[in-house]
């Protein structure tokens, strides 16, 4: 006999041939539940619908293991953005510290370029200093010694560069008649009448005046006059290569 049973679980519906007996175990073809279908002691005409009930569930519904997978790929994606999130904080504060120290060396190097630089420039004023010292000392020697005494010129000839010497003597230094003493005195002394050599020497000042000129004041019962001396140093040695 044929009977039609409708599934519990899933509410399918399907044909189940039934030969004299009360109870009978089927699985149910669309969900493949485990059926068990008690069959009615009066048979109609039609044939009935009988209900069945679960007794064991005979597989693990899909549903269930694509929502273990789902959360599984759910915790990787969590997991993976985590470690994004945590790589790009760490690459950030990696940045931001590589930037403080450049900012700490650059600030650091601009210190000690700021400070080199007033370094040099104290060095440069002290030698400069200490160059004018020694010229002024050369100076102050040069005219007591050559100039403010009885000294013959070729003596200290020597201390003026080839271009100085053509100022001082000209083109006729190899004349013979030429009073040499004279020509020196008119070129570093007095052209005024300034003549007491030791008043001129007890007022002797000598000063730095621009670049490598250099101003000597002659002064004698208050009458004064200045000679400009340009100083060249050659090989640590000081010349006079100019005079006016």
């Amino acid at each position: 006999m044929q009977y039609q049973v409708t599934c519990k679980q899933c509410g399918g519906k399907f044909q189940l041939s039934v030969d004299n007996v009360r109870r009978i175990s089927s699985i149910c073809p669309y969900c493949g539940q485990k059926l068990s279908v008690v069959i009615p002691q009066t048979i109609a005409q039609v044939p009935p619908v009988m209900e069945a009930y679960e007794v064991k569930p005979a597989v693990v519904q899909p549903k269930k293991k694509s929502g273990v997978v789902g959360k599984l790929l759910f915790f990787v994606l969590c997991l993976s953005l985590l470690g994004a999130a945590l790589w790009f904080w760490n690459d950030y504060q990696a940045t931001v510290k590589t930037n403080e120290l450049r900012a700490r060396q650059l600030h650091r190097d601009s210190v000690m370029q700021v400070r080199a630089a007033i370094e040099a420039k104290a060095k440069a004023e002290k030698e400069l200093e200490k160059k004018h010292i020694l010229v002024e000392q050369f100076l102050r020697s040069f005219y007591t010694n050559a100039v403010l005494s009885d000294a013959e010129p070729e003596y200290y000839e020597h201390y003026l560069t080839e271009n100085c010497r053509k100022i001082v003597f000209g083109n006729i230094e190899n004349q013979v008649d030429m009073d040499r003493k004279a020509v020196w005195w008119g070129a570093f002394g007095s052209i005024s009448g300034l003549k007491n050599k030791e008043t001129l020497v007890r007022n002797l000042r000598i000063t730095y005046n621009d670049a490598d000129w250099y101003k000597v004041r002659l002064s004698q019962d208050g009458e004064t006059e200045f000679k400009l001396i340009k100083i060249k140093i050659d090989n640590k040695k000081i010349l006079i290569d100019d005079i006016r």
